[in-house]
């Protein structure tokens, strides 16, 4: 129906673009729930009286969580960026409404629950 048939070059860019998309929904959603589990009194505890590699590993984290609502703002817009886009990509390789049962069982599965 006026769709025309993908190169093999663009079908390979619409599949990488795909599992981009899937790969970046899934590491901001790991992000936000674990970077929101932690707890800053804990990290600053960690960074005084821990072991050298907790000082470490809490001087690295401290900064990143003091300012917790621009991370978890900037993560879930990079999460949303992420999930509008797959259907963009996958809409090219796939007729429309299998694009869309495709990206909401990729979000799903991926972004989610793994």
């Amino acid at each position: 129906e006026g769709e025309e048939a993908l190169s093999s070059t663009a079908f390979y860019i619409c599949l990488g673009g795909t599992f981009v998309c899937m790969l970046t929904a899934a590491l901001a959603a790991g992000l936000t729930m674990g970077l929101l589990s932690l707890d800053p009194l804990e990290l600053t505890i960690k960074e005084r009286c821990g072991t050298d590699e907790e000082k470490r590993i809490a001087r690295a984290l401290l900064p990143l969580i003091k300012d917790h609502h621009l991370m978890l703002v900037t993560l879930l817009l990079y999460n949303a960026g992420a999930n509008e886009a797959l259907p963009l990509f996958l809409d090219k390789m796939v007729p429309s409404y299998v694009a869309i049962i495709l990206s909401v069982t990729i979000v799903l599965f991926f972004g989610e629950i793994f």
